[in-house]
C-alpha cells in the first residue's frame, strides 16, 4: 500500500508504525459506519494525512471509502463561527464552560443544524437554556 501511495521513507514509517490503530478504526467503520458527520469527523480529526489516505486505501468497503474521503475533503475543514470572543460578548465568563459549548457548536455545524452565525447564536442560547446556565450580568 506505501508503495502505490509512492509515500517517502519517512512517511511509510509513519503508516507501518501506526497502520494498525488505523485499521481498527477502517474495521469498525466498517462494521458500523457512522451516521453522523460529526461522529465521523470525531473518529478521523487526531489521524494523520498519511494514516487517512491508508484507511482509503486498505477498505473494501465503498461506502467507507466515501465517508473517508468526505471527511478529508470537506468535513475537516469545518469550523463553527463564533469563538471565544463571541461567547464573552453573549455575557460568559471565559472558563472551562467555553470547551463543551464550542464542541457543541462544532457538532451543530458539521451535522447541518446551523448554517449561518445567527444560526449558531440560537444555537448556543439553546445550549445554555438548556444546561441551566445564566448569562446575565450578576
Amino acid at each position: 500500500i506505501c508503495s502505490g501511495l509512492e509515500l517517502s521513507p519517512r512517511h511509510e514509517h509513519l503508516v507501518c508504525r501506526h497502520r494498525i490503530s488505523a485499521q481498527r478504526c477502517v474495521t469498525a467503520m466498517e462494521q458500523n459506519p457512522p451516521l453522523k458527520d460529526a461522529d465521523l469527523y470525531h473518529q478521523l480529526h487526531d489521524l494523520r494525512t498519511e494514516l487517512i489516505l491508508y484507511m482509503i486505501a486498505a477498505t473494501r468497503s465503498t461506502a467507507v471509502k466515501k465517508a473517508i474521503s468526505r471527511y478529508y475533503n470537506v468535513l475537516r475543514e469545518i469550523q463553527p463561527l463564533l469563538g471565544g470572543k463571541d461567547l464573552i460578548e453573549m455575557g460568559l465568563t471565559p472558563g472551562p464552560l467555553f470547551r463543551p459549548i464550542l464542541e457543541a457548536l462544532l457538532d451543530a455545524r458539521l451535522n447541518g443544524q446551523v448554517e449561518t452565525r445567527e444560526d449558531e447564536v440560537h444555537f448556543v442560547q439553546g445550549w445554555l437554556k438548556n444546561h441551566s446556565i445564566d448569562t446575565a450580568p450578576s
